[in-house]
Order: C-alpha cells, then structure tokens, then sequence
C-alpha cells in the first residue's frame, strides 16, 4: 500500500473510531494492540499489515476492507454449486434479474431521490433496501464462481481485470490504476504505463 492509500485508511480509521464513538483504548483491547502502539500508528499514519487487517475486522469496516483487499464482500466457499462455465453463467444471469427486479423496487420509493439517511425510509422500505444488498452479495458470489469457471476453460481473467483497470480509469472512475497483486487478497498501486 502506498503513502496516499495509507493515509486514506487512517484517516477512514478515525472516521470509524468516531462514528462507533471508540477510543485508542478500545480500538487497543479489540485488536490486541497496546494503546501506545495504536497510537503511534495513528499519528504515523503507518501500520504493518497484521495491524491493518486486525483494525479492518475490529472495526468492521467495509471501506477499510476495500482498501486492503479490493472488496467489500466476504469470501463464501460455495461448496454444493459445480463449477461448470455454461451452469455458472445462466446461475448469474438469473442473481442479476434478481437484483434488477429489486433495483427497480427500490427506485420506485417516493423519497428514493431524495432520502439520504436510512431512517427517512419506513421499516418495510428499509426492508427492501436490505434485499436489494442481499441480491448484489449474491452477485459478488456468483461472479467469483465464474471467474474461476471461465479460468478452468482457458479464459484468463487477469486480462479482463486489466482491460476493466484501464477502462475505469479512462471513465474517470479511478485516479489510479489498481491491480492485483500476487499475493491473495491484497492490492497494489500501479502506474499507468505499467499496464
């Protein structure tokens, strides 16, 4: 992680230290750190990578887990579903109409556009929202299987991941270019012209 990344994940780790209302000391007893080393990271604004994943998980924070890991969903080992190309695809198909359907039940709330807090939504809308995260989990998941069934019939998704880097970054969507890196579950900063 770079200086500019780790200074976005302190700076979300003190937004999450206040929006829990948390101390050093209680940050300190979850993540099994001293209160003085929480504290020296903080101000350094650096932390080994033990230390980042432990405050990520104490906190649970999904920004902060973006940040280390390039995902906000938890890793599901979906055992009963065969990895099968063809099967896989159609079972994605299928979770996106799924999560259209409640997109489009949630656009249709009156105060959709203009609600901005989750109790401006009655408990059944809050309902609603919460299937809507349920069907794009499930998205997440699914994509995961075809992406390693798309590896097994000899698609490489690394160069699809790299084409999409570009092309967000092209969108505007990124002021970096974010790749894997070799090591599971962390990213790396990259330059342009390395890709």
């Amino acid at each position: 992680m770079d200086k500019t990344d780790m200074r976005k994940f302190f700076s979300i780790v003190r937004e999450e230290l206040a929006r829990k209302k948390w101390t050093q000391k209680r940050l300190a007893k979850e993540t099994d750190y001293s209160e003085s080393t929480i504290s020296q990271y903080l101000n350094k604004e650096y932390g080994p990578e033990h230390f980042l994943e432990a405050t990520a998980t104490a906190l649970n924070s999904r920004r902060l887990r973006l940040i280390l890991t390039g995902t906000t969903s938890d890793g599901v080992y979906m055992d009963k579903i065969p990895i099968c190309f063809p099967l896989n695809v159609d079972r994605l198909e299928t979770e996106c109409q799924e999560l259209l359907k409640k997109i489009r039940e949630v656009k249709r709330l009156n105060q959709f556009q203009n609600a901005f807090n989750l109790n401006s939504y009655k408990q059944s809308e809050q309902k609603l929202l919460k299937e809507m995260l349920q069907e794009m989990d499930d998205i997440k998941h699914c994509i995961d299987i075809v992406n390693i069934a798309a590896e097994d019939i000899g698609l490489n998704p690394d160069e699809v991941s790299t084409a999409n880097l570009k092309k967000y970054l092209k969108r505007g969507y990124i002021s970096t270019q974010i790749a894997k890196d070799t090591y599971p579950a962390k990213v790396s900063v990259l330059s342009i012209n390395a890709l």
